[in-house]
């Protein structure tokens, strides 16, 4: 009885580590449509507040310059969030590692959540 306890456990808290925070999923969603050199689905996981501050076009040409970059180091081998604190605006970091030969690349992470969904945004709305 207690070892089918003992693995009861082991499969809930197997179960909840793979669970992850809904903006860590849109984080990585986010870098794996650009990946795919698929901006428009990457804009989608961009905050209105990005887009208010560049401008479509703007946007447009970083998320494809992002793109290209992503393609030029081989693809992804991995995307890693951490995200920290509570409420409708969060922040952390994402380890972007690559299948090529370029360095891993760690970027601040600021999230948004906009009509009941995680985006990608900035700073400056703090």
């Amino acid at each position: 009885m207690k070892h089918s306890r003992f693995l009861g456990v082991v499969f809930i808290l197997s179960f909840l580590a793979g669970c992850s925070h809904p903006g860590v999923q849109a984080t990585e969603r986010f870098y794996r449509a650009l990946e795919r050199g698929d901006t428009d689905e990457a804009t989608n996981y961009v905050s209105r507040e990005i887009t208010d501050l560049t401008g479509r076009g703007k946007l447009a040409l970083g998320l494809r310059e992002a793109a290209k970059q992503i393609q030029q180091c081989g693809g992804l081998k991995s995307v890693k969030t951490v995200i920290s604190g509570n409420g409708q605006r969060q922040s952390g970091e994402t380890i972007l590692e690559f299948k090529g030969n370029c360095p891993n690349k760690v970027t601040q992470t600021e999230l948004v959540k906009e009509d009941g969904k995680w985006k990608v945004t900035t700073r400056a709305g703090k």
